[in-house]
């Protein structure tokens, strides 16, 4: 993983796959990363990918689903 530029989700939201990005994986990318969600809503852990877009591990993120908790500011700077 420390070499990829996209990290691409595709797969179904269940137990096993709710928040399978989260802080305790985040940093195993290279800085400058690109995120993309193209399955369900839930698999991202919403505060993970906000202080990922801040710090600027994460260079964009594309989403076809999120929960309203995460902050739209922070994702308005990103899409």
């Amino acid at each position: 993983m420390q070499e990829v530029d996209v990290v691409t989700i595709c797969t179904p939201k269940i137990k096993k796959t709710t928040d399978i990005i989260n802080n305790d994986n985040l940093h195993k990318p290279k800085d400058g990363v690109r995120l993309v969600n193209v399955a369900r809503g839930g698999l991202f852990n919403e505060e993970s990918i906000e202080k990922g877009l801040k710090s600027r591990k994460m260079a964009k993120l594309f989403l076809n689903l999120f929960n309203l908790k995460i902050n739209l500011e922070v994702i308005q700077l990103y899409f």
